[in-house]
């Protein structure tokens, strides 16, 4: 994914940034801008390996095709053809686009809601400055998520590759993931997942909260500056817990031991190495339930 986000602020920006994409009026120009077409995909939808999306405002709302096929439109299009979304299937990679390449005009939110169907199994690649993405129950070879503002919501989600996310400052709350790795950088946002089957994670975020819930033996690396860090031991796990801090405290609601820096928190067999978890805060608590 492509790493880090700049943002501009000034006193017209704020105004117009609820209804317009914001004060640069001048939109990406993006290679192979002739070959972009407007309107319903009309390519070979067994040719599509995965969809690249790159948004701004509004929303993008992604679910799960039924028929295996493959659709997406805007809630309430633009009457302007140049501001719609464009799509260009190159190779097997199918992207969707927020508007024509290099537009010159403001464009407003309201119109770009935008709602796709996938098969299961596609790889999944979203990009967006301030949309909102939601997810529902959706099966993915891969799933790629990057969000400076927009917050990023889901149901149930299962990837046979891995799992990113990134953000800047928005909140990331999912139902359940299975994965074959997962990895979040929550930037300044509060994250939540209920239910993680993964045996691999790594969940970050600066000033926001983090909770997790671990379905499946797991090995993590958590860290928040001066968020609240709780992980839900599910499944009557237990976990080898090394706590660094400045001046966060341990709570755990488990038995537990501690030696040395290491907390041994026993499951429902008194075992204690089912997830060896490394966690990082620096004013931040921790929680273990």
């Amino acid at each position: 994914m492509r790493k880090g986000f700049v943002y501009v602020s000034v006193g017209i920006c704020a105004f117009m940034a609820t209804s317009f994409a914001g004060c640069n009026d001048r939109h990406e120009k993006y290679a192979d801008a002739k070959r972009y077409a407007i309107g319903a995909f009309t390519g070979d939808v067994s040719a599509v390996k995965r969809v690249e999306i790159d948004w701004i405002g509004g929303s993008i709302d992604v679910e799960q095709s039924v028929d295996g096929e493959l659709s997406f439109s805007e809630e309430t299009p633009s009457e302007i053809e140049a501001q719609r979304a464009c799509w260009y299937l190159d190779g097997s990679v199918l992207r969707i686009r927020y508007c024509k390449s290099g537009y010159d005009g403001k464009i407003r939110d309201g119109n770009k809601h935008l709602q796709i169907e996938l098969p299961a199994g596609l790889g999944l690649d979203v990009e967006t400055k301030r949309a909102s993405v939601t997810i529902g129950q959706a099966a993915f070879s891969s799933l790629a998520i990057e969000s400076g503002s927009g917050n990023v919501s889901g149901e149930k989600w299962t990837c046979s590759g891995t799992t990113d996310i990134e953000t800047g400052s928005a909140a990331v709350t999912v139902g359940e993931i299975k994965t074959r790795s997962l990895e979040i950088d929550g930037g300044s946002g509060d994250i939540k997942i209920e239910r993680i089957y993964a045996p691999q994670i790594q969940v970050e975020t600066s000033g926001g909260r983090i909770d997790v819930g671990f379905a499946e033996k797991t090995e993590a690396e958590l860290e928040s500056d001066s968020g609240s860090i709780t992980v839900r031991l599910l499944s009557g796990l237990g976990a080898s817990v090394r706590f660094e801090t400045r001046q966060g405290k341990f709570y755990c609601e488990k038995a537990y031991e501690k030696s040395g820096g290491r907390y041994d928190v026993f499951g429902v067999d008194g075992a204690s190495r089912d997830c060896p978890i490394y966690v990082e805060t620096k004013n931040g608590d921790l929680y273990i339930q």
